[in-house]
């Protein structure tokens, strides 16, 4: 069984739209689907954002014995050649050796800078980048983490959601949860109260992600782990 973890479901839309016998599991994780993806056996899971729900992700279903984990989801681009919806394959997370799956679908393989927060202005985006980092995440570290310390293959497979120009205008670090998702009335009362920054910046991140979330989806199609 392969498995594969994102922080959200909406990360997996484009990947769930070509797999066969989706079903729900009853799992200790917000989200859990298994699925038949390449006449393979998958366990899908999304547990919210952060590295410490990634790794809590991965032990929940350590008893399902799975023979790879792969980490996909968003990132934000360091790199300002990267656009909207790019596939960044990691070959490395704060450091730490990645696998790199075999693929003929565009991508850019680098380093990601896995973080404990939302990166929303460009000026630490330039940091990360002047750092050597490629792109930025929540999650990869410590799924990462896990997997070693389980002996099994990890990789690490992002699409652009925000560029390394772009500046977030809401304050997404300020409607996390503690269980790693977002807390949604907070954030629509933002956009209420800053209707010409913070709702613009929230619907073209919505349209980003889902672009982002297809082009996952097509690429992972086409890998070979």
């Amino acid at each position: 069984m392969r498995l594969f973890l994102a922080s959200t479901a909406l990360e997996f839309r484009g990947f769930v739209k070509r797999c066969r016998q989706v079903r729900a599991e009853p799992l200790s994780v917000v989200w859990a689907r298994s699925a038949v993806f390449q006449s393979r056996p998958i366990l899908m899971l999304a547990n919210g954002a952060g590295a410490g729900r990634a790794y809590a992700a991965i032990e929940a279903a350590r008893h399902r014995n799975p023979a790879l984990i792969c980490n996909v989801g968003f990132c934000g681009a360091l790199d300002p050649h990267l656009k909207i919806g790019e596939i960044v394959v990691a070959s490395s997370t704060n450091g730490d050796a990645t696998l790199v799956p075999r693929s003929l679908g565009p991508h850019v393989t680098g380093s990601l800078a896995c973080v404990d927060h939302v990166v929303e202005k460009v000026r630490e985006k330039g940091e990360l980048r002047e750092a050597g980092f490629t792109a930025v995440d929540m999650e990869s570290a410590g799924a990462l983490r896990r997997a070693r310390e389980l002996g099994i293959p990890f990789y690490a497979i992002k699409a652009v959601s925000d560029l390394a120009s772009q500046e977030l205008r809401c304050d997404y670090n300020r409607v996390l949860r503690d269980d790693g998702s977002i807390d949604l009335v907070k954030l629509s009362l933002q956009a209420v109260a800053r209707p010409f920054t913070c709702l613009p910046d929230l619907i073209r991140f919505g349209n980003n992600a889902l672009f982002a979330a297809e082009r996952i989806g097509e690429f992972l199609a086409g890998c070979e782990f």
